[in-house]
């Protein structure tokens, strides 16, 4: 993910503080009970889903008790890291992490991976042909997608996939390499585009 990209979700996640009455310190604003509701509803399902995905990456924590508690240790310092996160920049309830968002990935993660494979697929086929044939090209891609976290989705997602690279984004527009024509093809359709939209909510 290049430096664009990072500002861009940083940018759209975490708004400025403006400058108060006292020498430009952030004052958080009131909470009512609905917004404390949903954080709380964030921050319960970021802990599931890390704790999730470290079970699923790790098959050591049965056997091995010090990685187990190194483990809940590592998740509880997340935690506070969001909470004071919250706290000193003004974090604003997000509706990606919501049931629905958890929801929707279901569908997409399987499509993702499908795409991640067949492009490997291909990329091997093309080291071990006897003529390597390459059309490396850069294009720019209208990005469909309405937050700076949908627009980062679709970024690290092109990158994920072999044979195109995501090099700069700026606002909606996106600088992508692709080395073979199937794989500019594959971005130039917007098929995951809009599967990253769906995910999204917006489509």
């Amino acid at each position: 993910m290049g430096t664009a990209t990072t500002l861009e979700v940083f940018r759209g996640v975490f708004p400025q503080a403006s400058d108060g009455p006292r020498g430009g310190c952030y004052h958080p604003p009131a909470v009512n009970d609905s917004e404390s509701t949903a954080r709380m509803i964030q921050r319960s399902l970021l802990l599931v889903l890390l704790a999730a995905t470290w079970a699923a990456l790790s098959w050591r924590y049965s056997s091995e008790p010090l990685v187990f508690v190194l483990a809940l240790a590592s998740l509880a310092v997340v935690w506070w890291i969001g909470r004071r996160m919250e706290a000193v920049d003004g974090l604003q309830a997000l509706p990606f992490h919501s049931l629905g968002m958890f929801a929707r990935q279901l569908r997409y993660l399987p499509y993702l991976a499908l795409q991640v494979v067949s492009a490997n697929l291909t990329i091997a086929r093309l080291v071990f042909q006897r003529r390597v044939l390459i059309e490396p090209r850069i294009l720019r891609v209208r990005a469909g997608q309405r937050t700076a976290l949908g627009r980062v989705i679709y970024a690290n997602s092109i990158t994920l996939t072999p044979g195109t690279v995501t090099l700069d984004v700026r606002d909606d527009e996106f600088l992508v390499h692709a080395l073979l024509p199937a794989s500019a093809g594959s971005i130039l359709d917007g098929e995951m585009d809009r599967e990253v939209s769906r995910l999204e909510g917006t489509v």
